[in-house]
């Protein structure tokens, strides 16, 4: 328990045979289910981390830290996003490991604050994240896919990604974001 007192609002520790009831109310796939609970890092985190440490020649410890810390950080801003999204909602896919964690106002733009709060984040397929990150697809607050004028529609066929299309209605304080996000990133 930490001092602020707010943890077991979060966690909270339950029986094996309540778990088991979980899983089958549910009628998913255990695999699935686990698979899906994984840690939101990619596995692959510290690799890449010491990786672009050589590529970039990093010698300062300070350096290095910032940046195992920035990509860590990205892992909690993904798990921040699991609270608010389950799954893309263009494509609709769930499974964790193929959809990147978005920031819905990018994170060059965001305060400390933002970087890692889960309103500002949008669970998306690498194709549907590139879009979005890019500015040539945004969302409404009500759900409607919004597209740039500059985007060539060939693109969103060739993807399967039709028009119109509702992805559902989105969070107050996920559609104070995206309102950010349609005013100066969408093209």
């Amino acid at each position: 328990m930490t001092a602020d007192g707010l943890q077991g609002v979060y966690l909270a520790e339950i029986s094996e045979e309540l778990a088991n009831l979980l899983v089958l109310l549910s009628r998913r796939d255990l695999t699935d289910l686990i698979r899906n609970l994984e840690d939101p890092r990619d596995d692959e985190d510290e690799e890449i981390v010491q990786l672009e440490i050589r590529s970039k020649q990093m010698e300062g410890d300070l350096e290095k830290f910032q940046l195992a810390k920035a990509r860590r950080g990205q892992g909690l801003f993904k798990a921040n996003v699991r609270l608010y999204e389950s799954k893309c909602r263009v494509t609709h896919v769930r499974t964790i490991r193929h959809l990147r964690a978005s920031h819905i106002k990018p994170w060059k733009d965001s305060n400390d604050l933002e970087k890692i709060d889960g309103a500002n984040g949008l669970l998306l397929a690498p194709h549907v994240d590139h879009l979005f990150n890019d500015g040539f697809i945004s969302f409404s607050g009500e759900g409607e896919l919004l597209v740039s004028s500059k985007l060539n529609l060939d693109v969103l066929e060739k993807w399967s990604i039709w028009l119109p299309q509702s992805v559902g209605v989105f969070k107050p304080k996920q559609r104070e974001f995206l309102e950010y996000h349609q005013d100066v990133v969408l093209q």
